[in-house]
């Protein structure tokens, strides 16, 4: 199973989800990309804080803006927000069928809050949003 999460600038929520997946599921391969993204940033200080302050490191993480290529390589494509699946969608209607929102693959419909520009509290709350989802997600079985 290879699952590409997708946020808007791929610094703060996917880079989570990614390096947690990872930790969680070292049987499946997982990646990070982001709608808005400019390529080659590095994660946010808060998302490396809070990735370090649960075991996990952001270190080597570059951004990169979703493509065509990372879609069809994926077997799903989990977004951050509806919002987010839904530009996936039009985006890459090729694609769509891969595209839901994580809180939906995880049957709790809901999106994960971005914590750009926040503190460590944001950054922690939406750690632990990360975690209960990815605890939960269907395609896991």
């Amino acid at each position: 199973m290879k699952v590409l999460f997708i946020c808007t600038g791929n610094i703060c929520r996917s880079p989570l989800a990614e390096a947690l997946a990872r930790s969680m599921y070292p049987d499946a391969e997982f990646a990070s990309a982001g709608l808005a993204a400019q390529a080659a940033l590095p994660a946010s200080e808060g998302a490396i804080a809070v990735a370090a302050e649960n075991g996990l490191s952001l270190a080597g993480h570059r951004s990169r803006p979703v493509d065509a290529v990372m879609l069809r390589e994926a077997d799903a494509a989990l977004t951050m927000t509806a919002e987010h699946a839904r530009i996936l969608r039009a985006r890459f209607p090729v694609w769509a069928a891969k595209a839901a929102r994580l809180g939906d693959a995880a049957g709790l419909p809901r999106d994960v809050a971005d914590p750009w520009l926040g503190g460590p509290d944001e950054y922690r709350a939406c750690f632990r949003e990360l975690e209960t989802l990815l605890e939960r997600v269907k395609w896991r079985e």
